[in-house]
């Protein structure tokens, strides 16, 4: 059985993009580079906006491990 890659990509991509639990990304300088709809809605930006942000910058201070 052969799999179709892209198309298991393609849903992945879906059911990120349309969890309701909050899935961001970031790089090893906190840079956010992936943002999806549950994250809107926890955290009250939309992707554009969180792509220009570092996660230091969501994280409450009470909840930062590094300083």
């Amino acid at each position: 059985m052969e799999i179709d890659t892209e198309a298991v990509i393609r849903r992945l991509a879906i059911v990120l993009r349309d969890s309701h639990d909050a899935i961001t990304v970031q790089d090893l300088h906190g840079k956010i580079t992936a943002w999806n709809r549950g994250a809107e809605k926890m955290y009250g930006f939309t992707e554009v906006e969180a792509l220009e942000m570092n996660v230091a910058q969501i994280t409450p201070p009470d909840k930062k491990i590094i300083s």
